[in-house]
């Protein structure tokens, strides 16, 4: 990947910020290089009936047209000050039905030399009126992360890549597992990534205001949110952070993400069974990876299909990067399926990973379980300029690259270390083992000749 990474606000809000419409956020970030520069990505969703300024439709997307207010901001908490830019967005997805709109806009910032942590945080009022817990209260959704350079990578951390639809709709009685869709750009030697892991926001560390762990009876088991048929009917907020570790036994985070987001347990006489479900291939499965690379159109066609006759898929429902093209929803004739085309071709400034996550929802009002996948788009991940920054190998992997060594040497970071072969079992030697830069010789005692290299 590029080293222009990004900051990625993944923002889901419904309406005015002070009109009790807001939907959750998730805000990522990324170094631009090692000298305290980010770029900034964020997403945002809102009411898409609330006022002119947030009504969003095709020719929107199309037109690329700047909507959203200019009055709300990420501000700065810790280590720097001020706001660091608006919360205005590229419209990118709609759904008629749940009356959202959602989209995105990157912009850079810089903080002064010798900042080490940062945090930063876009606070106000209020959640909808009628949530089981948090009613009408505030929300805080924060990010935190580390700008010090990574002695096993060389360059300054990424954070970890996470989204969801604004609203994740669950049927009353049907036990459901909604999974948290979570990507990492860090590679270290030997193509292995950041150690991800999600918790529950903490109203002590200024992450969830008024709706922290505000969904009794859910559990959460890694990334994946429980929810068992006992939960009661109703609306419901989630404040999650989604953390990554360099190693699994690693006890601090580099960063940390939030994601929020509102949950709809609604009732239904219909079965568990009966909801929509999507064919499989061509439809991704929820967790598969992409690799794109850069010049590449990805194309995927998504087909949802009804419980039986006398039911019909109403709109299968995306959340998209910037780009996205989508078809019109079809139906296959003489059968019980409909489905949508979608392409996308990255730019430049996509290189990197994304999430793209997408359900259907039937003319009963039964919804899908959602699908989420994860897009990683290749450029030429910096191999090509200065060799990356390594010392010896450069090796571009999906989602940004990692330098390898020769033999004989193990990467620490950007460099390249002699490996000492005689400090393990002699190297494999029956006599004398003699450790040379890059390599080693065995050699035998007097009295005795070499048979073979050992």
């Amino acid at each position: 990947m590029t080293a222009a990474a990004k900051l990625f606000i993944f923002c889901n809000l419904l309406g005015l910020a002070f009109s009790s419409h807001f939907r959750g956020a998730v805000i990522q970030w990324s170094p631009v290089n090692n000298n305290g520069a980010i770029e900034i990505n964020h997403r945002i969703a809102w009411r898409r009936s609330f006022s002119t300024e947030l009504y969003c439709d095709s020719s929107t997307i199309s037109s690329s047209s700047l909507i959203g207010y200019n009055t709300d901001y990420l501000t700065c908490r810790v280590g720097c000050s001020g706001n660091v830019g608006t919360m205005q967005y590229y419209c990118t997805d709609f759904s008629v039905n749940e009356d959202w709109s959602a989209g995105e806009r990157s912009y850079s910032y810089t903080f002064s030399s010798g900042v080490t942590y940062f945090e930063a945080s876009y606070t106000d009022c209020c959640w909808i009126s009628n949530l089981v817990e948090g009613a009408d209260g505030s929300w805080e959704v924060r990010v935190a992360g580390s700008l010090s350079v990574r002695s096993d990578t060389g360059s300054v951390n990424n954070s970890p890549r996470t989204s969801v639809p604004p609203i994740v709709r669950i049927q009353h009685g049907c036990p459901t597992v909604i999974n948290i869709p979570v990507s990492d750009e860090d590679v270290h030697s030997g193509n292995v990534r950041d150690d991800l892991r999600c918790r529950w926001a903490l109203y002590s560390k200024g992450e969830c205001e008024e709706v922290c762990q505000a969904f009794p009876g859910a559990t959460l088991s890694g990334c994946s949110l429980q929810v068992p048929a006992t939960v009661g009917a109703g609306w419901y907020a989630v404040a999650l952070q989604v953390e990554d570790f360099a190693t699994t036994s690693s006890t601090t985070p580099m960063s940390s993400v939030p994601i929020q987001f509102l949950v709809n347990v609604f009732t239904s006489s219909a079965s568990c069974g009966n909801k929509p479900n999507f064919t499989s291939p061509p439809t991704p499965r929820d967790g598969d990876t992409f690799g794109i690379a850069l010049g590449d159109t990805w194309e995927v066609t998504i087909i949802a299909v009804t419980s039986g006759p006398g039911v019909s898929i109403v709109d299968i429902v995306t959340v998209s990067p910037i780009g996205f093209m989508k078809s019109s929803l079809t139906h296959i004739s003489g059968t019980l399926s409909w489905y949508i085309d979608a392409t996308w071709t990255p730019t430049s400034s996509q290189a990197g990973a994304h999430i793209f996550c997408f359900y259907a929802e039937d003319s009963v009002n039964l919804v899908s379980d959602q699908v989420c996948v994860i897009l990683e788009v290749v450029d030429d991940c910096d191999c090509d300029l200065n060799n990356g920054g390594c010392e010896q190998n450069c090796v571009c992997t999906f989602g940004g690259y990692y330098c390898g060594c020769n033999t004989g040497y193990t990467p620490q970071g950007s460099i390249c270390v002699d490996i000492d072969e005689c400090a393990s079992v002699n190297g494999g030697c029956d006599h004398n083992c003699h450790n040379n830069i890059g390599s080693y010789t065995c050699s035998c005692y007097i009295g005795y000749a070499k048979n073979g290299f050992h």
